[in-house]
């Protein structure tokens, strides 16, 4: 489960990515930008009040990934990822005490963050991923365009 937001209006960004000779540096410079224009939206998602966090454990599971290897698209995506529960706990991320007294594995995946944002037939969705990436929508394109300009100029000199 993840947030994919499509970027309107790149006419522009295609001519100066053009400017750079490598594709793998046009990769890079989308990859950097779209990162650092999703992390307000990461802090907005992991500040809600949409559910309980007793345990801290599904806001430690928040994350931004690259997108997987495509020809055709390049980005990021926030995800619900499995995080290393013994990690978390030392690190003081998760709050959770008992379960420290039981065994505890290797990785975790908080999965019922999928049920408590889409819903199922007995709980209402909570759309706590949703809802912020559409209210920031146009300000995380616009920064995204600015960050891969400034990138792209700061390479080509």
């Amino acid at each position: 489960m993840g947030i994919i937001l499509n970027i309107i209006n790149i006419q522009r960004l295609k001519r100066k990515l053009n400017d750079l000779e490598k594709v793998s540096e046009r990769r890079e410079v989308i990859r950097k930008a779209s990162r650092a224009a999703a992390r307000p939206l990461l802090s907005e998602i992991k500040s809600t009040t949409a559910y309980k966090n007793r345990t801290g454990l599904l806001r430690s599971s928040i994350k931004i990934r690259a997108s997987k290897k495509s020809r055709v698209r390049v980005g990021v995506n926030i995800i619900i990822r499995a995080i290393d529960w013994q990690k978390a706990l030392a690190k003081g991320l998760v709050k959770d005490e008992k379960r420290r007294r039981k065994r505890i594995p290797k990785t975790y995946k908080a999965f019922y963050g999928q049920f408590i944002e889409l819903g199922t037939s007995r709980i209402k969705a909570r759309k706590f991923m949703k809802t912020p990436a559409k209210k920031m929508k146009t300000a995380i394109q616009e920064d995204m365009i600015k960050r891969t300009f400034q990138l792209i100029k700061d390479i080509v000199k």
